[in-house]
């Protein structure tokens, strides 16, 4: 079985640690000849072990709320659940699991849709708060043991100083450039740098309405070390008297050296999302290298009406995977677009 060498597991710590402004990406890892990092980069992208997005700040283009939800359907009820959330143009992340479904969706209007079997945590610009989006560096730099600054953890970035309505015709243009024709999947296969943005889009990027990210697919990226990010864990509770989810956070991070990718709470409830490591080819967990404190007892502190369900990444389809140009129409003239949405 092929494992990743010490130059691409750098490589991908290197990218994952950039920020998401609008510097530029072709900054390589400390000890690596750039010509090698350049081609290291390469086959990381062409692989499918990386993929960039531009992700557009919820509230800078009129998103009303952010709804988190974790829904654990029936089997007789998986194909019309799974159908149904693909189908909303405002669902930009969409995985299944064996005994999960997680959707991630940007709600323009209305409320929060009723799902059994489910819980939904909404996030709106005046209630929640999500400190971790889809942010993978800590968790890699952990994973191949380099303890170094990450920039973690990762959101959308600081609030836009003024929404920006109508939504400026380069947001929905920027995003679908990291469509093959917009509709196709999979996703092209390229990294975002700054060198080809026109002035409109580097300012987008600079008054944080869009965001560069990079995200990790732990399903492709071969084996480290004998180890492999085969888990991904799916947690929901609700928050104990006096605890926000910034102290959920620190507890995990600082105290166990666990690095949730995902953390959203509406001030009650909390969803997070962890990666857990697996021997290589093995079925079984392995214990967390360098664990500072016990992961249970801190969750207990922090969480009442704790759930946990583990998926293997191998097993988990991704549907929708980080979609956010179903957020607005094909432009079809030069001008703006008025709304977020989708036709199709």
């Amino acid at each position: 079985m092929h494992e990743l060498t010490a130059s691409e597991a750098a490589t991908i710590l290197s990218i994952l640690s950039k920020d998401g402004g609008t510097e530029s990406s072709d900054i390589g890892p400390t000890g690596i000849p750039a010509s090698t990092f350049y081609a290291t980069r390469r086959k990381i992208y062409e692989a499918g072990w990386l993929s960039d997005r531009y992700v557009p700040h919820p509230w800078g283009i009129g998103i009303r709320a952010i709804d988190c939800t974790l829904v654990r359907p029936g089997p007789a009820e998986r194909v019309r659940v799974e159908r149904d959330l693909a189908s909303s143009a405002e669902n930009v992340v969409l995985w299944s699991g064996l005994n999960v479904l997680l959707s991630i969706s940007f709600r323009q209007k209305g409320e929060a849709r009723k799902i059994e079997n489910g819980t939904t945590v909404s996030i709106t610009a005046d209630s929640g708060s999500v400190p971790v989006y889809f942010d993978y560096s800590r968790s890699w730099s952990r994973f191949i043991r380099v303890e170094r600054e990450t920039g973690y953890p990762r959101s959308f970035g600081e609030v836009p100083s003024r929404a920006e309505r109508p939504v400026p015709s380069a947001v929905p243009g920027l995003i679908l450039q990291d469509q093959n024709g917009g509709d196709s999947d999979p996703p092209t296969r390229r990294w975002h740098s700054s060198a080809g943005l026109s002035r409109i889009e580097q300012r987008l990027l600079e008054r944080g309405i869009l965001r560069s990210r990079t995200f990790l697919s732990p399903d492709a990226v071969p084996p480290y070390d004998g180890r492999a990010l085969g888990e991904i864990v799916f947690l929901t509770g609700r928050l104990r008297e006096g605890v926000s989810s910034a102290d959920v956070l620190s507890g995990l991070d600082g105290q166990c050296h666990v690095s949730p990718i995902l953390l959203a709470d509406d001030g009650t409830n909390v969803l997070i999302l962890a990666l857990g490591q697996v021997g290589a080819g093995a079925s079984v967990r392995t214990k967390v290298p360098r664990a500072a404190g016990p992961v249970a007892a801190t969750l207990d502190s922090h969480l009442k009406d704790l759930q946990m369900i583990v998926e293997h990444v191998d097993s988990l389809r991704k549907l929708v995977d980080h979609r956010y140009d179903r957020l607005f129409p094909r432009p079809r003239s030069a001008g703006t677009v008025p709304t977020p949405g989708i036709t199709e």
